[in-house]
């Protein structure tokens, strides 16, 4: 795993219609632990500058919504305290300074670049298309198109703490067509350290455009920006989710490089929600009792709202839930009756005989109705723990389930990834296990306050502090 340095950068490379090309090698994500940058600043404003650009009016190639992208951005940026400069339609020139401009004015905080129109991959190097340029050989469009290099050089060094670069260019375009070996759309990029590169579909593929005024893609991010408390890898997980369900599986969002654990939120931090111990639930921000007994940790007691320090009551008191130590009631002593005068016993008389009792089949014991299922040699919770919790949690919640018997643990890393193995050679069946990091029993060795999990996603095992709230699913 890398460490991410100070003034990390995040590349979005996203896709509108085609992304053609040559071959291109896939990287895995993976969740790094270690983050160098200074974490969000509680409790007051940072600054946020974000340069939006929207290119469509192309004598070759028109597009259709990059300038509607741009401009949905431009709003949803601004509603997430985001000071916008947008351009639409640049050429060459106009890029140029606005790079300049922006690079200027960053003055800390969040940097956000955002690019929708044409661009071009030649000779492993990748392009924006201004416009009112002409195209007609590879040699043109190291003259006329504007490097994407020149983007990452304009938030080099500079005193941000975070740099987000978003470019929607991985579309088929119209000048490469003249070249013998050229290819549509971006190609992959050599990420420099810190770098997180992802793409709206994988290389090669067909990106949906929308059915309005803006792409699948762009309408997904804008959307997942606005959640509150979700953290920046969060909202690229729920466009990922979003972009596959609306365009039946056809378009799968891919990365490249590495996410961390949760440093940037779009819209604030999340708000902190309960834990209910097993047998209660979060009802009107208390937790309140839902079956017939509440399982409490050792040395404490249910006391109608939470789990408290035991109370010992003193002698001739005892311990009533919700309201405390309360007095005995003493029952009056009962008067002692006389014994009975015994009675002559009746003469028995023979019962009439009963009809003939048919067999009856017994029914077969179900031992485990649907509550599990087995993978990879193990029985595994059929449904997972409905809320995300912290690691410290995460165990006690699986030691306390009395599900099918009980007998349930925190599964281990090994045993984690050997059921994600399962999943991708498609011979077990995985009941409510969607795409997300899920918490093992499994602590990092060496590292204090770390623990493993596995990302059900793309089957990468990374670690993160033990503090974060994450899925969780029992095994026995």
């Amino acid at each position: 795993m890398r460490t991410i340095q100070q003034g990390v950068l995040l590349a979005a490379v996203v896709g509108a219609v085609q992304c053609g090309g040559a071959e291109r090698t896939s990287v895995t994500p993976s969740t790094p632990r270690s983050l160098d940058f200074a974490p969000e600043p509680d409790g007051r404003k940072e600054p946020r500058l974000a340069l939006v650009i929207g290119n469509a009016a192309y004598a070759e190639g028109p597009l259709a919504n990059p300038v509607n992208d741009a401009h949905l951005m431009e709003q949803t940026l601004k509603g997430l305290d985001f000071e916008v400069i947008r351009h639409d339609n640049a050429n060459q020139r106009t890029m140029r300074e606005a790079l300049r401009e922006f690079s200027d004015r960053i003055k800390g905080g969040v940097a956000l670049f955002y690019y929708a129109g044409h661009g071009i991959e030649v000779s492993g190097a990748n392009y924006m298309v201004p416009v009112g340029v002409k195209i007609t050989r590879r040699e043109d469009v190291k003259i006329e198109a504007v490097p994407v290099e020149d983007v990452l050089q304009s938030v080099r060094g500079r005193p941000s703490r975070l740099n987000v670069v978003i470019l929607d260019a991985c579309r088929n375009d119209p000048f490469t067509r003249s070249f013998r070996s050229g290819s549509g759309g971006l190609g992959t990029m050599d990420a420099p350290k810190g770098t997180l590169i992802a793409y709206a579909t994988a290389p090669g593929t067909v990106a949906a455009d929308g059915n309005g005024d803006n792409g699948t893609y762009t309408q997904a991010l804008s959307q997942a920006m606005q959640l509150q408390g979700i953290r920046i890898e969060d909202v690229f997980a729920q466009v990922r989710e979003q972009v596959f369900r609306e365009t039946n599986g056809l378009q799968q969002t891919w990365e490249a490089s590495s996410m961390w654990p949760g440093a940037f939120y779009f819209k604030g931090k999340p708000v902190a929600v309960a834990e209910c111990p097993q047998g209660s639930a979060l009802q009107g921000g208390k937790c309140v009792r839902t079956e017939v007994s509440v399982t409490c940790p050792a040395g404490t007691q249910w006391n109608g709202t939470q789990c408290v320090a035991a109370v010992v009551c003193p002698t001739g008191t005892r311990f009533l839930e919700g309201t405390g130590c309360v007095a005995n009631v003493v029952q009056p002593a009962q008067p002692v009756q006389p014994p009975p005068v015994p009675q002559p016993s009746p003469v028995p008389v023979p019962p009439p005989p009963r009809p003939p009792v048919p067999a009856v089949v017994p029914t077969p014991v179900v031992s485990d109705p649907g509550a599990s299922f087995r993978a990879a040699n193990l029985v595994w919770q059929k449904e997972p723990a409905p809320n995300q919790m912290n690691w410290e949690s995460a165990k006690s919640y699986c030691q306390g389930l009395t599900l099918a018997g009980g007998g349930w643990r925190l599964p281990s890393k090994d045993e984690l990834l050997a059921l994600y193995a399962t999943k991708s050679s498609g011979t077990a069946s995985f009941p409510g296990m969607d795409a997300g990091y899920y918490w093992s029993s499994s602590a990092v060795s060496g590292s204090s306050g770390y623990a493993w999990g596995v990302d059900f996603y793309n089957g990468g095992a990374g670690d993160d502090g033990v503090g974060s709230h994450h899925r969780v699913r029992c095994v026995r």
